[in-house]
């Protein structure tokens, strides 16, 4: 596989979260600073710093961008959400307050109308959003803290990972009201999981936290109505922080605490790239959706890898 890595100064202090637009010509960036930034991409060339948003009173933890690329959501140690737009980063939209504490992760609804948010440290709550108005529509207190949530491609169910090792899947229904059950539960971790990640068409979850393995699964066999382990990827020896998939579902990501970002074909495990130019615990991880572009970061740093993976 052949690969190029950029590096560049993001950020003052440690970055948390890293996000590409819709269209992918744009990396959002924040972290402990405080700040978001707005990064314009070209592939095979430098990112330009577009834009910086300073209007956070604590360190933000979660990024999540619109479906139509225009809004930006950001979650920070306050329990506020920003949203705000991204051709013009001055412009707030809304605040959202309803979480205690951290704002662990943002996801929003394929069709843009809902935002899904996790509490992690000091807050353990799923909670639901339109995101027009940002009235909070769901709330639903967990016994542990969160750290990943996701929409299924077809917008029906979410995903929320959590510090008891479970992944849970929960159906959304409208009628009477709107609702999220839990309908199945992946026990396979038995530690912490720190990230778990829809697969673009759908077919898949990939896994990972404190066990320092991923592990790849159907959420609801064909047989059965029990999500389905397909294969566990061993190549960590630290604990997983960030996965991402590729936007055509071929490959994950994965990076963590060993400071090391891994490739690997998704439904064989093959890792098709070891890569170890950071220097500290890796905490984020995107794939652009133009398909040739990753970005990681774990200290002041963003490391753009490009591949081609053909």
């Amino acid at each position: 596989m052949r690969t190029t890595v950029r590096r560049y100064a993001g950020h003052s202090d440690a970055i948390f979260a890293l996000a590409w637009s819709p269209d992918g010509q744009c990396l959002a960036s924040a972290g402990r600073d405080r700040t978001v930034r707005l990064w314009h991409s070209t592939e095979g060339g430098p990112l330009e710093l577009m834009a910086v948003y300073p209007d956070h009173e604590q360190c933000v933890l979660s990024l999540a961008w619109s479906p139509d690329g225009r809004l930006l959501a950001s979650g920070d140690t306050a329990g506020t959400i920003h949203l705000w737009e991204a051709v013009s980063p001055q412009r707030r939209r809304l605040i959202y307050r309803g979480h205690r504490r951290f704002v662990r992760a943002l996801a929003w609804s394929p069709t843009g109308d809902y935002l899904i948010s996790g509490g992690d440290y000091g807050d353990s709550s799923l909670q639901l959003w339109e995101s027009h108005s940002g009235r909070r529509l769901l709330y639903d207190h967990q016994q542990y803290r969160l750290f990943a949530v996701g929409w299924s491609p077809s917008g029906q169910q979410l995903l929320s990972a959590s510090f008891d090792g479970y992944v849970d899947i929960w159906t959304i229904t409208t009628v009477p009201v709107l609702r999220a059950e839990r309908c199945l539960r992946f026990r396979e971790h038995g530690r912490p999981v720190y990230s778990a990640v829809w697969s673009p068409d759908g077919q898949l979850i990939a896994s990972g936290g404190a066990d320092s393995h991923v592990l790849v699964w159907q959420p609801q066999a064909q047989s059965s109505r029990s999500p389905q382990l397909i294969t566990t990827y061993y190549g960590h020896s630290r604990p997983l922080k960030a996965l991402a998939w590729s936007p055509d579902s071929r490959f994950i990501a994965s990076a963590g605490d060993d400071c090391r970002l891994r490739l690997w074909q998704a439904h064989s495990g093959a890792t098709l790239l070891n890569y170890d130019g950071h220097q500290r615990w890796i905490r984020c991880v995107a794939w652009s959706p133009r398909g040739r572009q990753i970005a990681s970061a774990s200290d002041t740093l963003i490391h753009i890898i490009e591949i081609d993976v053909d």
